[in-house]
């Protein structure tokens, strides 16, 4: 055959025909930043989550109504920096946790550098650091005080919501530190600065009465920060905070609770084939386990599709808060591996004396990915009933009664988040429902 540059050469500016090629495949769409808003429920017509269900991207419908005004001010709050950090007040601060060593090749925010800024926005030490990332310990100037959040709220990786007395003496001491001196800030730091942070920060914000429902705390988050979807056990842990700190504060009892039995229906398809689970349980009561039913692999019962529904007995007694762990274990090499299923975390000061059982729809299940279009473990109307007996007289813990030595809620002000009359002012108008009495969650629904 003749030669191609040859070729090029008797003919200027010609190229030899291409083989023509199939058009390349089209490209799926980009991922939403955040889970549309879903459509609007009437107020009756379900549970707690009906309204908010897929976490706060929800609220963000309200988001299109936000004022110019709001989004220029958060223009102008971000750093001129390729710093990930975000200023939810000029008081409250939000970051990943900071990079060190060969990770600050492929992650942002070398702790150098964030020591840098913070001490050139916040000198003199101005500022406390709140970890809620598990394992990991920060390198601050001996006069920054450092607060492992992790530790006391979140016990084990088995906990998706915080312990609520470790949550409550958190808050208690974040926003003691910001009325101490009006300069002073918090900054709260997490793997991602998303999930944690975000549960500690819309607590912060309800503790020093900024807002009174979590809606509108998750709503100010998404505009200062980023819109995510919290766990629904967060959620359900932020409106038990909001019943405390109401005016007229609906306080946990700490009555003993048997749990009985867990039913899960239909049965969730874990097995390679997709016909069924092999389930097995952890029970958590605060920060211990109680419960573990995981023996032989032989001996667990494998629960085929036709079955229907999912029942394990857990006679175990709690009081406070509980998180029951759903695994399917399935045999590699003769070795068990434990594959997560779902969690239902709940207090039990929540649950009314009369109470027999306390039914999770979906939409209130810890561990289903709702990300993805289709989840082929779980069906749409999947639901985790746990049937429980409240006993009578209570149970005296030590903290647990945190809540009731707490009398700052008359001199309690939102004036501690800012750092300017007019910064409060402009955030109430536009975050703020300031509803005087909220309703409170109704019983059948507070979990």
């Amino acid at each position: 055959g003749k030669d191609p540059v040859a070729n090029s050469q008797e003919v200027p500016n010609s190229r030899p025909p291409e083989p023509s090629r199939p058009p390349p495949p089209a490209r799926p769409p980009a991922a939403p930043h955040y889970q549309p808003p879903l459509p609007a429920t009437p107020a009756n017509s379900g549970g707690l989550f009906s309204s908010i269900k897929g976490g706060a991207g929800s609220f963000l419908k309200n988001l299109k109504d936000t004022s110019s005004k709001v989004m220029q001010t958060v223009q102008q709050s971000i750093a001129r920096t390729d710093l990930d950090i975000s200023y939810i007040t000029s008081r409250i601060i939000v970051m990943p946790y900071p990079s060190e060593g060969l990770e600050s090749a492929y992650k942002t925010n070398h702790i150098d550098d964030v020591r840098a800024y913070l001490e050139s926005r916040h000198p003199g030490g101005k500022y406390s650091i709140y970890n809620a990332c598990r394992g990991c310990r920060l390198s601050f100037p001996r006069h920054v005080p450092v607060t492992d959040a992790v530790r006391a709220l979140w016990p084990t990786p088995a906990h998706r919501a915080p312990l609520l007395a470790p949550c409550y003496a958190l808050l208690q001491h974040m926003y003691q530190y910001l009325g101490k001196d009006d300069r002073q800030a918090a900054v709260i730091t997490c793997q991602d600065g998303k999930q944690m942070s975000c549960m500690l920060v819309c607590g912060l914000l309800l503790y020093a009465k900024l807002v009174t429902v979590p809606e509108d705390a998750l709503q100010m988050f998404a505009v200062k920060r980023t819109p995510i979807n919290i766990p629904p056990s967060q959620l359900r842990y932020l409106y038990y905070l909001s019943n405390i700190i109401r005016p007229e504060p609906i306080l946990p009892h700490f009555r003993p609770v048997t749990l009985v039995s867990l039913t899960i229906q239909p049965v969730p398809l874990f097995t390679k084939a997709r016909d069924g689970c092999r389930p097995y349980i952890e029970i958590y009561n605060e920060d211990r386990m109680l419960l573990s039913t995981l023996q032989d692999y032989d001996r667990l019962h494998l629960y085929s599709m036709a079955e229907g529904k999912v029942t394990l007995p857990l006679d175990t007694t709690v009081v406070g808060d509980v998180a029951v762990c759903m695994y399917h274990a399935r045999q590699q090499l003769g070795r068990v591996h434990s594959v997560p299923v779902l969690s239902l975390h709940f207090h039990t000061g929540f649950l009314s004396v009369d109470q027999h059982h306390i039914k999770f729809n979906r939409s209130e299940i810890d561990g289903i990915d709702e990300s993805l279009p289709v989840n082929d473990h779980f069906s749409n109307n999947t639901t985790a009933v746990i049937s429980l007996v409240v006993q009578n007289g209570e149970r005296r813990k030590p903290r647990s009664d945190l809540w009731e030595e707490d009398h700052s809620f008359p001199i309690r002000t939102p004036d501690v988040l800012f750092s300017t009359t007019l910064e409060r002012d402009e955030t109430i108008d536009n975050f703020a429902n300031l509803r005087k009495n909220p309703a409170a969650v109704p019983k059948t629904s507070m979990l």
